[in-house]
């Protein structure tokens, strides 16, 4: 998000970890769709995680910060 905002761009990222099947070059599952349902609760400049995500990343040095529960 950083390097996005150097160049004048405001982007959301939203992540989830899971299974992905692939169908001819399309992305597909519970895990695609996790992921666009967090995007959707970042704004501009956030990069927001999964609690799934977020368990994987402990150990890792990578620090979240939590903004609640989310339907």
């Amino acid at each position: 998000a950083t390097a996005s905002r150097a160049r004048g761009l405001d982007i959301r990222v939203g992540c989830h970890t899971g299974e992905v099947e692939l169908v001819q070059n399309d992305a597909r599952g519970v895990a695609v769709h996790a992921a666009a349902r967090v995007m959707a609760l970042a704004g501009a400049g956030d990069v927001f995680v999964s609690w799934t995500t977020r368990d994987l990343l402990a150990g890792s040095g990578i620090s979240v910060e939590t903004t609640g529960r989310h339907e």
